[in-house]
């Protein structure tokens, strides 16, 4: 059964939380997971584009797809601890 990577994760736990402003080695990693992830769509998504193979364009799109389904999840996990790391590292935006 595939694992749902939507909405908060378990891995984030409450102690994680209370914490959140302490948490830059896990914001760091999220953060460089996620550009990670945006580049791997960027470059299958130019792949896609410059190859004239119907087939291996259809190859690129789905590796595109499937590194966006990672790129969101991780995103949306980076946006759940957000608030409260700014919150609790004292920093406001506005």
């Amino acid at each position: 059964m595939p694992v749902t990577l939507s909405g908060d994760h378990p891995i984030f736990s409450e102690a994680l939380r209370s914490r959140a402003g302490q948490a830059h080695y896990e914001m760091s990693a999220l953060s460089i997971g996620v550009q990670l992830e945006l580049s791997a769509v960027e470059f299958y998504e130019g792949q896609a584009s410059t190859v004239p193979d119907s087939e291996l364009k259809g190859f690129y799109r789905r590796l595109a797809d499937w590194e966006r389904g990672h790129y969101n999840a991780l995103l949306a996990q980076q946006n759940s601890l957000k608030e409260d790391y700014w919150t609790d590292g004292g920093f406001s935006p506005f």
